[in-house]
C-alpha cells in the first residue's frame, strides 16, 4: 500500500521481462544448453540446417507459449529417462520454467536477447566484415590501406583513447571466419 495525496492506495504490478545473457535465460527459461540441443534458439524451432538455408522467418516455426507448453505438457507425462532425454534435446526444453506461475508472464515472450552476445560480438561484426569485403575487395570504393590510415588519424575524444579499433588486416578482411 502506498500513499498518493494522503490516501492509501494499492498498486499492482506485474514482471515484464528478465534481462540475462544467453546462458542465464536458457536456464531461466527451462531451455536446453545450447551445444546440446537440436533446436538451440530460444525464439525459433530452427534446427542448425535450416539456419544454413532458410533467411526468411515465414519458413520457420516460432516459438510460441503454446508450442512451449505443449513441450512442457511432454516432459512432465514422460515416464522414462531416455524419452526425456530425447524430448529435451529434439524440443530444446528441459522443464517448465517456474516464472511462468506469475500471472500475464511468459518466458517465451519474457526473455528478451542479450544485445552484448547476439549483436555487438555476433551479427554486427559479421556485417562490418561483410560490408568492408565488399567496398574494398569487390567495388573497389577505397583500400584498406585507406580506411586503417582513417582509422589511425581519427581525432578519438578522450573517454574513446583506450578503446580504438584494431586497424584491420588483409587476411582478416579475406578471411571465411
Amino acid at each position: 500500500v502506498l500513499k498518493v495525496h494522503g490516501t492509501p492506495t494499492t498498486i499492482f504490478g506485474t514482471l515484464v521481462c528478465v534481462s540475462a545473457d544467453n546462458l542465464a535465460s536458457q536456464l531461466i527459461g527451462g531451455y536446453k544448453q545450447l551445444a546440446s540441443a537440436t533446436r538451440k534458439c530460444r525464439f525459433c524451432m530452427a534446427t542448425k540446417q535450416d539456419v544454413q538455408e532458410k533467411f526468411n522467418e515465414h519458413q520457420i516455426l516460432p516459438r510460441t507459449r503454446t508450442n512451449y507448453d505443449e513441450y512442457c505438457n511432454l516432459l512432465e507425462i514422460c515416464t522414462d529417462t531416455r524419452s526425456l532425454e530425447d524430448i529435451a534435446k529434439t524440443y530444446g526444453i528441459t522443464h517448465r520454467a517456474g516464472l511462468n506461475k506469475i500471472q500475464h508472464f511468459h518466458v517465451n515472450d519474457g526473455l528478451p536477447p542479450d544485445i552484448m552476445h547476439d549483436l555487438l560480438e555476433g551479427a554486427v561484426p559479421c556485417e562490418i566484415k561483410c560490408l568492408l569485403k565488399k567496398c574494398i575487395t569487390e567495388e573497389h570504393y577505397f583500400t584498406l590501406m585507406f580506411f586503417n590510415d582513417r582509422m589511425t588519424y581519427f581525432q578519438y575524444n578522450a573517454a574513446d583513447q583506450t578503446a580504438k579499433p584494431s586497424l584491420i588486416l588483409t587476411n582478416t578482411l579475406t578471411g571465411n571466419d
